[in-house]
């Protein structure tokens, strides 16, 4: 008998084998032995070269694992087998390799999620594949460093401003952060919402220049290649579907409207005030809240739109604390529905 691959190979006198491996082979199992609950189970039953070999121990060590074998006992029926020879070994070896590139893989790719997730979808699709990465979280964390650098340059222009000095950032600097945040906050919500990777314009023109000039083209994805999925065909909504998908993106806005409009809706589309009303006034009462504060800081006689934007803001704060206590009895509407009736007037109407 001889070992193969890595494999190192002790016989012991009691007729077992010792077979030291540098990796965990898998379908490998050891025995179980018998207990007052639960009857014995033999090992895997091992075909190297013209015996079979029953496993009776598994052992890992620091450097690898080792297993102890017997020879088969022919009143045990073979639960589990598999081969032991050179082919075998090879390919165990050959999966080895390939389970430790795709572990490096997955490490540089998170590493540099900062740059991979500004790929094409499609490149970062056949990434996951090969390294079991996970792309809308590689995208999501692309967006990082634009979200920064803006807020960044927006906290230099504006301490500039307050010392009444000239701003030190250029114009073409701002208009290239304005673009990347704006790209970046698309790519984060489409992210988050459609659990999908999405590339930016900059990713997609160096991805498309490496793939170009790479001498291993042949292995890598194309740059315009579609995502996984997105080449299906959807069959066109019918004029039902069409109206309910608008009805559940305007009714929000119902809200807003005056009691008779919001019956009114209630009675031909079946909306329910209870659903959106309570969360579409706190979010307009937190940033009616922000608009306050922000206003009391900047207030001051030469800059009278401070002290207008003061009242607005209170007054709509005020008017959605009134809303939400009157929500649990019947619907309240809001002194913005003479903004946002004539976008759902077809509805109301």
């Amino acid at each position: 008998m001889q070992a193969y691959g890595t494999d190192r190979l002790r016989t012991h006198e009691d007729g077992t084998i010792v077979l030291s491996s540098r990796f965990a082979k898998p379908g490998w199992q050891a025995r179980a032995s018998k207990s007052t609950t639960t009857a014995e189970h033999p090992g895997t039953a091992v075909l190297w070269d013209d015996s079979c070999w029953e496993v009776i121990a598994v052992e890992v060590l620091e450097q690898g694992v080792r297993y102890t074998l017997a020879p088969w006992s022919a009143s045990h029926t073979m639960r589990f087998t598999d081969q032991y020879d050179e082919a075998s070994e090879a390919h165990r070896l050959e999966e080895q390799r390939r389970l430790r590139l795709r572990e490096k893989g997955r490490l540089a790719a998170n590493l540099l999620a900062f740059i991979t997730g500004h790929l094409p979808a499609g490149v970062q699709d056949h990434l996951a594949s090969e390294t079991g990465i996970n792309p809308p979280r590689l995208t999501q964390i692309s967006t990082i460093p634009p979200f920064v650098a803006f807020a960044a340059i927006v906290l230099t222009i504006v301490g500039a401003k307050i010392e009444e000095r000239p701003s030190p950032v250029p114009l073409w600097l701002v208009i290239v952060l304005f673009y990347m945040f704006v790209d970046s906050l698309v790519r984060f919500l489409s992210a988050m919402a459609l659990h999908r990777p999405i590339g930016s314009f900059p990713g997609l023109i160096g991805y498309a220049l490496f793939y170009a000039l790479s001498p291993l083209r042949s292995q890598l994805p194309p740059p315009f290649k579609p995502p996984a999925g997105s080449s299906i065909k959807m069959a066109p909504l019918s004029e039902e579907e069409n109206m309910e998908s608008a009805l559940v993106l305007r009714e929000p806005l119902f809200t807003l409207l005056d009691v008779r409009d919001q019956e009114r809706v209630a009675q031909r589309y079946g909306i329910d005030y209870h659903k959106t009303a309570p969360t579409l006034a706190l979010i307009v009462l937190v940033f009616s809240l922000l608009g306050v504060v922000s206003s009391l800081r900047s207030i001051s006689v030469a800059h009278p739109s401070s002290a207008v934007s003061l009242v607005v803001a209170a007054f709509l704060a005020a008017e959605q604390i009134w809303r939400l206590s009157r929500f649990p009895h019947a619907p309240a509407p809001s002194v913005l529905r003479f903004v946002v009736r004539w976008m759902v007037r077809r509805y109301v109407d």
